[in-house]
């Protein structure tokens, strides 16, 4: 069993660098080249401050994600039509395919591109990406769009009422409970420690999963750090007897904030606190003034918390080859209503 699994991931190692192979023979269409590296050195960084990052995020929050951890495995390729770079893209590997490096850190996707360039950049790649974003975006950027999610999102804002949609079913009992049972712990916000133990935790409550989202962890912690200091994060922890025992970390985009991560200490007693800390959650942000709370999606949990808002999904940018069958096959379709139009069209009427 143990010489057939060692078996399994050569085999897997095998494949993914044949893939890369593949990826960086060099792709000449319409003038586009694309220069690969493994790296992030001085050239990645003019070119990136040179195009830009068209979000409030800015060029700092790409690059700090795109530097290299320990352990994870990132690709940055500068790509360029007539010599003139039009992106900068940096990946980081996941599992069986490449998503951004901000992925998991920010709430939207976030690229350094010209305008109008970015599908045709990251199309140009050669390699199977994944950027979950608003529905529609992938479609706008020349990608398949898989597996819609709806998130769910709470109007926040004076005089609105969150609270009435926990009421409205057996959630306003699970909410009260937690505050009581947690009374005596406390509520911290905005820590950084606490911040690195929310992510720290929460990477050892999913390391083992087949999603692999964990491999973001340590970008994670880099971005949220720094957007933390810009006041760009809110966090949420609760404490017994100054440690930590669940936290929550939430990213701001402009009057909406973004529930991003959250874990709890699976072996401390109070099963609650995970609930007590998204109650808390909700307080702060509208403290600070936000307008909306979006928890995201993929958890049924989240229903409980705030009604259904807009619907998201994944963007697919598949390798040229992959595409390649799919492109036959449309050509053959195509060909075939053409050639079945042209038999069954009447025949003409005689001269005369």
């Amino acid at each position: 069993m143990a010489s057939l699994k060692r078996f399994k991931g050569d085999l897997a190692r095998r494949y993914d660098r044949t893939l890369e192979r593949l990826a960086r023979i060099p792709y000449r269409r319409g003038g586009v080249r694309i220069k690969w590296f493994d790296d992030w050195p001085d050239e990645l960084d003019e070119a990136l401050v040179d195009i830009g990052v068209r979000d409030e995020f800015g060029v700092d929050a790409h690059r700090i994600a795109a530097q290299p951890r320990d352990g994870v495995k990132k690709l940055h390729a500068i790509v360029t039509r007539h010599r003139e770079p039009i992106a900068v893209i940096s990946l980081r590997r996941r599992g069986t395919f490449w998503e951004p490096v901000t992925a998991q850190c920010l709430p939207e996707p976030t690229f350094a591109a010209r305008a109008g360039e970015l599908g045709c950049a990251l199309r140009a790649l050669g390699i199977e990406i994944r950027v979950e974003a608003s529905q529609g975006w992938g479609e706008r950027h020349g990608a398949d769009e898989r597996w819609p999610e709806t998130s769910f999102v709470a109007d926040i804002a004076p005089p609105a009422d969150y609270e009435t949609h926990w009421r409205s079913s057996s959630h306003w009992k699970k909410v009260r409970s937690a505050r009581n049972r947690t009374a005596d712990f406390e509520l911290a916000y905005d820590d950084v420690g606490d911040l690195r133990w929310t992510v720290d935790r929460w990477e050892a409550n999913w390391r083992d999963d087949s999603h692999q989202a964990a491999v973001a962890a340590a970008d994670r912690i880099a971005v949220w750090t720094h957007l933390l200091a810009n006041g760009q994060v809110q966090t949420v922890s609760l404490r017994e007897n100054g440690v930590p025992i669940a936290g929550a970390v939430n990213v701001a985009v402009g009057s909406r904030l973004t529930g991003q991560c959250i874990a709890r200490d699976l072996d401390h007693p109070a099963k609650s606190s995970g609930h007590r800390v998204i109650d808390a959650g909700f307080e702060h942000a509208r403290a600070a003034g936000f307008q909306t709370f979006d928890l995201g999606g993929s958890v049924g949990y989240k229903s409980a918390w705030a009604p259904p808002g807009e619907v998201r999904s994944v963007a697919v940018f598949e390798p040229r080859w992959r595409r390649a069958p799919g492109q036959l096959r449309r050509l053959g379709e195509t060909s075939r209503r053409r050639f079945t139009s042209q038999t069954d069209a009447p025949a003409p009427a005689p001269s005369g």
